[in-house]
Parts: C-alpha cells; structure tokens; sequence
C-alpha cells in the first residue's frame, strides 16, 4: 500500500482494530488521507490513541460501522481499501492456537467459508485497488471472487511461504 496507493489518495482501512496498517500507511506517506472503520468501540479507541501517539490524528478519520451491513459513501468510494478482516471459518475458531485466545471473536470469524467479509467489501465498495490479509488457503477463493468483480488478483506470502496478501485491481 505504502508504494502503490497513488500521490493523494483517500483510502479506508476497513476492520481497522488498533490502527496499525492505516497508521502505518500514513506514517510512511504523510501525502495520504484515509478513514478507519471498526465495529469495536474499543477498538477505535485504541486506534485513536494510536493515531495521537503517532501525530496521524489530523489525517484519519475514525468511524463505527459494520462491514456486512450498509457502509456510508466515505468508505465505500474511497480511492482504496486496504483490509485485515475477520476470515477464518466460524467452525474452526474453538481450535485455534493459543496464542490467539486474547482476540475477540468478532475480530477472527469470518463467516461458514471465512470469505464473508471480503465479498461484504467487494460488493459495496466501488475503488480501483484493494488489498487484503487472507487466511493460508484462501488465495484460490480470493483469485476467483476478485474475477468476478472484474479485477485483477495478485497474492503475495508471507515469510513464513504461506499464502497472506490479496491484491485486487480493477481491470
């Protein structure tokens, strides 16, 4: 995002938890603008503290919404959305590692197929790029939703080889 959102843009972080891609976008392109979108409350207050901390308050906007419900048209014609949102399957949440338990549940199920809110995202919102966190086996169910709203996908891995970043650009 940092090197491919043009010179100006507007972009949502959608599903924004503490901030830190969007903060990590403006603190690296202080030219950008954008708004983060959480259902947590809680979550935008600590993506507010955030943002302070990092002297980005000027230059983001904060919003409550609900990604699978209406999205007002800030978020949705932005020039770019840029997403890590809930995307793991409702039935395999009681197994997780550990090492997630302090997440809420909120922030992880992404739905029976784990691809509810990226078909959420793609049907209201109308910009030109996207970039989203996917699961490990997720990148062929990405690649084919991403076609059939007529873009072109581009998935990138992690350090660890797995499958992790969806790029989708308007064709």
């Amino acid at each position: 995002a940092i090197k491919r959102l043009p010179k100006g843009a507007f972009f949502a972080d959608i599903g924004t938890g503490s901030g830190a891609i969007v903060l990590s976008v403006l603190k690296h392109r202080p030219d950008l603008s954008a708004v983060a979108v959480d259902i947590s409350p809680a979550a935008l207050a600590v993506a507010k503290r955030n943002a302070k901390a990092l002297g980005a308050l000027g230059r983001v906007h904060f919003l409550e919404a609900d990604a699978l419900e209406a999205l007002p048209e800030e978020v949705t014609g932005a020039e770019a959305i840029l997403s890590n949102p809930p995307y793991i399957e409702s039935a395999v949440i009681e197994a997780l590692a550990p090492e997630l338990a302090f997440e809420p549940t909120l922030a992880l199920d992404g739905g029976a197929d784990g691809l509810s809110f990226y078909r959420a995202i793609l049907e209201k919102c109308t910009a030109p790029f996207f970039l989203f966190e996917i699961g490990y086996n997720q990148a062929a169910a990405l690649t084919e939703m991403g076609r059939e709203y007529n873009f072109s996908v581009c998935v990138k891995q992690d350090f660890g080889g797995n499958d992790r970043v969806a790029y989708l650009y308007r064709k």
